[in-house]
This record gives C-alpha cells, structure tokens and sequence, in this order.
C-alpha cells in the first residue's frame, strides 16, 4: 500500500466530502479526483485492462520490470498478470485529528487471466489430456470443464472477419452427432457437413465435443477447433478450480518488501508522480511522492483462562499469551460431556493400500485419551465402521450412517474421510438434516497421528470436538494493560454482542438448467448468547439479493434473545453492541436510516421496553490500505516484515468524520497484513477509544479452536463462517432436490442441455431458512460450525 496525500487548490472541493452528515455529503468532489488519476489509464487501453472499483492491470508487465516469476501460469490456461486497486479517500492526514485531506490510496494487485490460446488446447489443460479430440469428453470430464469455461467470449477464425460468441457450455454432441435441418435443402445435415458446404471449412477433430454458444438471444453449436479466447478476461470466482485457487493464492501472498516495491513499480506504470502527466497537473492535483506516515501503539492481548487440574471446577489458571501465542496445557475451562457417539472411516479403494480397520480403532482410543487430558468425559464409540466410498455413491453412503446414528441415538459422529473423496458437503448437510453432530478429518491427518504420533494435530482437532459438543475450551481476562475489572466492564452481563456476516450465492440451476432468478443472500450472525460473554454461538438467515441492509435483522434477533432469555433465567439484555462486516461506507447512511430503526423496533417488540443502547461497527478488510512497518528487512521472514499483533493506528490515517481505527490483531505468516478498520456508525454506549480497541483486541482472542488471535472479532469472524455454511447448505439442498425431480421425469422426457430463457424460483426465503438453519435444534446451544 502507499498512501500519499493529494494536494488541490480549492479547499471547497475536500470540504463537502467529509461532512459528518452523511445524506448531505458531497462526493462529487472524491469522483472527480479520481477521474483525473484514472485518466492516464483510459487514455492508454493498449497498455492497460481496467476493471470496476480502480482496478487496473498491465497488458504488457515485463514492459514496467515485471519478470515471468510475478506473473507464472497457474493452470486450466489462466496466467497472473499485476496491477492495483486504487482510489481517493478523505483522511485526518499527517497534522493528525482536526484536519483533514484528500489520499490516493493504491495497493498492487493480481489476478489470474484466460489466455489467448485456442479453446480446446485449453481444455486439454484442464483435463490434463488430448484424447478428446478423437473420443469426446466424459460426463466427469463435462463437469469439470463447464464451470471454468462458461462466461468466456471466445472470436471464431473461419468468416474471413472478426465474430465474437459468448461460451454457456460445452455440449455432449461432437460435428457429427449435431444434427439439424438445414432450411434451404429440408434435408438433416451435420454440423460437419454443414462447416464444409457453408464455408469450406474441414475440421480436423469432428470427434471433439462442440461448444455451446449464446449470441443475440440465440443458442448455437460451434466447432471448439475453430474458437480463440480473447484475451484481457479476468477470471471470474466461479471460473476458478481449486488447483487454480491455491496457485493464485499461493503467487499473491507478497511479503512487505515486495509488495512495496511492486507498488512502486505499478505506480510509475501509471504515471502517477509524472510531473508531465497532463490529467493530473491540470485538475490541480499535486500527489506526494513519500507515503503517509502515522503513529501507531501497541496494547497487550487478553489473559487465556483455563481450568485448574483439581477436583474443583472453580479453580481456573491464568495464561498471558507471548507474542500473540498460547498453548493447550491446561483442561478446559467448560468440558463437554460426550455420551454415545460413532467413529466412521469412509475411504477410496486406493486408500485401502495404506488404512485398516484397526487403524481407525486406534485412533478413537488417541481421540479418547486426549479428551481425558483436557477434562472431557467420553464414552467408548457406540459404532465404530469403515466404509468404501466413491465420488458417486459418497453421498448415499453418508447418508445411510448418519441415519444409523440418528436411529441409535447417537449425538455426535466423528468422520475420517478419503482425501481422495469430498465427503463434507454431504457430513454437513445430512447433520442438519438428522440433527446430529459432526466432525470429519482427512485420512492423511489421522495417519500424522496414528503412524508419526502428532500430537499438536490431535489436539487441534479435538479443540474443535469439545466446543460442537457444547463446551467452552476458555475463557478471557482483562488485558494486561487496562485496569484489572475492563473485561468486566466491556462484557457486562446485561449486554448482548452480536456478530453480522454476509455471503452472496453464486449462479444456481434448478434440474431443466434454467437459471434461478432469485438465489440469496445468507446472513450469517452469531452472539454471546450464554452465560459466558465470551462462548459465541449463532445461525444464518436467507434474504433477497442484493440488499446491503440487513432486512431479517428483527427474525435474527428474535432467535438470539430467545435463547439469551432461557440462557439467563428469563432476564433479557439491555444493551446491544453489534459488530458487522461486509460493508461499504456507501451502505453507512441506509443503515443508519433503515437497519437501526429496524432494530431498535425489534428490540422493542421482543422485550417489551424502549431505549435499548445500541453501539453499531462496522468491520472492513476490502479497502486498499496496508500499513507498514518504517523500516522493513526483504531478507527477514513475513511475521517479522509485517506489523506485529496489537498494532492500532487510531489517527492521521483514519476519516475526520468517523469514530475510526485500524487494528491488526493477527500474526501474518505470509504475505502482507490485510489489517481490518472499525468504523464506530452509532455509540450509544459513550465508549471511549481505548474501550472500544481494547474490547474488539479481546474480542479477537474468542475464537477457541487455535492459539492464536484472528483477523477479525470473533463475533465477525464466526459470524462469517455461518453465512458460509448456510450458503454450501443450500447449495447441496438445491443439488438433492434437482436428483428429486429428475427421478421424476417420466422416460421420453430429458432435461435439455441449452439454457433457458425461463427463470425458475426457489421456495419462499422464510421456507428455506426454516428447512436449513438451526433454530429450535441442539445445535443452537453449541458451535457446531467450530
């Protein structure tokens, strides 16, 4: 990141954009400036691909210093190419509280790119063979190509001219099986044929599978021999495959050296600090070439409470963390009790060479040894099988286990999976619907402990078993720091912290492959619902796409204070501090006018009372700033590069019109830290700044499966998760009732393979959300998504 102050000659022009009336803001102002840092890049399309939202990326890289190494391929024909996301921000600047000044903000970029190449030698890429050139694809095959090639607009090479298609699928039918009437003759003609009579073309694979394309409201079969990619398309997040996932991750985490110095480069490509660049010059912008330098301060995590080995379990033992770390030597603060469960291996035939019976029995007898170390009881498994499994009939088997278990009482069942086979979106969605409790490791994992004794890996995954079983592996202290009774004062029993998470469904089909018209959005949330402020527990909800407000804020609500009541021997909260992520500042003001009002009309409605105080932040990692350390080592490793936890910037980079501050909470142990802003909308509370960073930092040491703070507050961050798991939720749903449907379809009727046209609806919102989330089940009581 480099942020640099902007100078303009008219103060009018910065004013209006930080009023603290956010109806009555001005952005004319911001968009201006930023039309005048852009317009380089406008002028320049041949050397540059621009995107929404100031991104920009280079056509040419090794032309701005760039070398193979920052821009690799990372398979299925996608290559990295470098860039930035840019954008002005108002911002209190170097003179700190009180003033205010126009930044750019630029941070430099990847993202992956289709490359130009002909269609079918990128599908061989993807399927890792030509072979189906002569013999066609496979249904498997189908499946795995079609995601990453639709959306691509691909330019056929046989008119003599220019003719551009945009890719649905990829077809069963090859040239020869494509058949059609052809109008002028009457007679059936090949695809082949026709190619050869219309345009004297012969194709050389009429064997290879043909592409299915869409142009002007029109399907149409095209020959994949004959199309080229276009290049300068992004890869989009349904296009990506997890190969392709992992690489661009992997080539993207950027250490501060570098990423500094790519930033660098990618500002001199864009001809930021060109004293010649006539955009900038003559819209009276002067960018300062040295980044903004602010103070930041450390504070201390909380104490990590644990309970004492003793017969007592009052007694509890104190561990301060050291450099953001701690370990699990200590029972748990609130042990589970786990009575009947089932152990359940589901392996390949492959893994057959390498896994047994008795190796799966030997490591529920380490899974139950491990469980007494930490205080927790547990029975010997109820069931304890080994099951093999393919990437077809996965499903069916999970289910008739899960079922199993639900007929034999079971709570909770345990899974060790191929990892070969992904066996858990199915463990995910038959525990909903059987009501039983679940974990599944990978069988590379069990064998790390049954065969090479890792203890660390038993043990983080047995952090995750005691808190879905209902437990608490601990609690929290006051940091040291901060007067001895803040956790007291931050987490006072009468106040009720809540967590809110997005997650926007991708394209969905129903069974005919008609696009749903109305897939939505899953709020995610999560709060302090149980006696303990710091046990975090929560669900998810379906609402319309497309809304940033909250709009099923009162049903959430409803839910959490239902169980905060019975939790609380019928008392209810008086205070709500809500943390929420996903937001933009352009969502500020409708939350202001829309999702508080709803709140506190909800809070009423429930409780029977007005004048709940409500403090309301917003938590956001997708802006473009990153703060560095002043002096950065490029031969030192990334934790040591990066900004150490507890790191706070509270001014000078933060919105004169905003309660605002950056925290960085975590350890970055590779790439640059994303270090999140807390934006204070409304503070009822009269908290003060030191309460409000020193109580998220706390909040940021909740999370109860690792030794180790996370990014975000646990409320946020679990909150998250949730909004994950509602959306693979209805996702497999979706899948299960497509199946349902097709079985069906009586035998002449096959469910086409174009796309229409029609839109098909889903089951009213309420509907879903009652059918897949975990109201009124045990699993509202526990963190089952831990």
């Amino acid at each position: 990141m480099v942020l640099a102050q902007v100078h303009i000659n008219k103060d009018s022009v910065v004013e209006p954009s930080m009023n603290l009336n956010l109806a009555e803001r001005n952005k004319l102002a911001l968009q201006f400036m930023e039309i005048a840092v852009n317009e380089y890049v406008f002028r320049t399309p041949d050397q540059f691909y621009s995107f929404e939202k100031g991104k920009v990326y280079l056509v040419r890289p090794p032309d701005y210093g760039f070398t193979e190494r920052d821009c690799p391929a990372v398979g299925d024909g996608v290559r990295l190419f470098v860039g930035s996301a840019k954008g002005i921000q108002i911002v209190e600047g170097p003179k700190g509280r009180g003033h205010s000044n126009a930044a750019l903000v630029i941070d430099s970029k990847k993202a992956g790119f289709h490359m130009d190449t002909l269609m079918h030698m990128k599908i061989a890429e993807i399927v890792g063979h030509q072979n189906f050139a002569q013999e066609g694809l496979s249904k498997q095959e189908l499946d795995k190509v079609n995601p990453v090639i639709r959306g691509i607009t691909v330019e056929t090479i046989y008119r003599g001219h220019s003719d551009k298609h945009f890719i649905v699928a990829v077809a069963e039918k090859n040239a020869m099986t494509a058949t059609f009437i052809l109008q002028q003759t009457g007679k059936e003609t090949s695809i082949l044929e026709y190619f050869k009579m219309r345009y004297n073309v012969q194709l050389r694979y009429p064997n290879m599978n043909l592409l299915m394309a869409r142009k002007n409201g029109r399907n149409s079969l095209i020959p994949m021999e004959l199309c080229n990619v276009i290049r300068g398309q992004r890869v989009s997040i349904s296009q990506q495959t997890s190969r392709q996932s992992q690489a661009t991750t992997r080539n993207c985490a950027l250490p501060p050296a570098e990423r500094i110095q790519q930033t660098n480069q990618i500002i001199a490509a864009q001809a930021l600090h060109d004293q010649e660049n006539p955009y900038i010059v003559n819209a009276g912008l002067d960018i300062i070439k040295e980044p903004l330098k602010v103070t930041g301060r450390f504070i201390n995590g909380p104490g990590i409470v644990f309970r004492e080995r003793s017969a007592s379990r009052e007694e509890t033992h104190h561990v301060y963390p050291h450099d953001g770390k701690w370990k699990f030597e200590m029972p748990f603060y609130r042990p589970a009790r786990i009575d009947k469960w089932a152990l359940y291996g589901l392996f390949s035939q492959n893994d057959q060479r390498s896994v047994n019976y008795n190796m799966i029995v030997e490591f529920g007898k380490r899974l139950m040894k491990e469980a007494a170390k930490k205080g927790v009881e547990i029975d010997v498994p109820a069931d304890c099988r080994m099951v093999t499994v393919t990437k077809q009939n996965c499903g069916s088997e999970v289910e008739k286990l899960m079922r199993d278990a639900a007929n034999a009482a079971c709570f909770f069942v345990f899974f060790v999976t191929s990892d070969e086979v992904p066996a858990h979106p199915h463990i995910k969605y038959y525990e909903r619907l059987y009501t039983v409790g679940t974990q599944d490791m990978k069988s590379s994992n069990m064998k790390k402990v049954v065969e090479q004794n890792k203890h660390l890996t038993l043990e983080n995954v047995f952090l995750k078993t005691n808190m879905k079983n209902g437990g608490l592996n601990y609690s929290l202290h006051s940091p040291k720091g901060f007067d001895y009774e803040s956790i007291n004062k931050w987490f006072p029993p009468h106040r009720l912290v809540l967590g809110l998470g997005f997650s926007h469904s991708p394209f969905l089909k129903n069974f005919k492959g008609e696009p749903y018209k109305d897939v939505p959005s899953v709020i995610g949330y999560t709060a302090n619902m149980r006696r303990n402020p710091f046990e975090f527990i929560g669900g998810f909800n379906f609402q319309p796409k497309g809304r940033e407000e909250c709009v099923v804020i009162g049903n959430i609500l409803e839910d959490v204070l239902r169980v905060w009541k019975q939790e609380h021997e019928g008392q209810l909260p008086q205070e709500l501090l809500i943390y929420r992520a996903g937001t933009s500042e352009g969502a500020y003001e409708t939350i202001l006018s829309y999702e508080l009002p709803l709140i506190r009309g909800s809070l009423a409605k429930i409780c029977g009372v007005y004048g709940h105080k409500i403090t309301y932040i917003c938590v956001s990692k997708s802006h473009n700033i990153r703060i560095f350390q002043e002096e950065v080592n490029a031969a030192d490793r990334p934790p040591q590069q990066n900004i150490r936890p507890g790191v706070v910037v509270d001014s000078g980079l933060t919105h004169p019109a905003h309660k605002q501050f950056f925290l960085n909470s975590h350890t970055t142990l590779q790439g640059s830290a994303s270090t999140p802003s807390y934006t204070v909308l409304k503070d009822e509370l009269n908290l003060s700044m030191d309460d409000l960073i020193g109580m998220t930092y706390t909040l940021c040491y909740a999370h109860q499966i690792v030794g180790l703070p996370t990014s975000l507050p646990t409320p946020v961050y679990v909150a998250n998760r949730y909004a994950e798991r509602g959306h693979n939720l209805l996702v497999q749903y979706i899948d299960r009732d497509n199946l349902k449907k097709m079985e069906t379809l009586e035998p002449n009727m096959v469910p086409g393979v174009e796309m229409s046209d029609e839109l098909a609806s889903l089951k009213p919102l309420p509907e879903l959300t009652n059918i897949l989330n975990y109201v009124n089940t045990p699993f509202e009581f526990s963190r089952i998504n831990a």
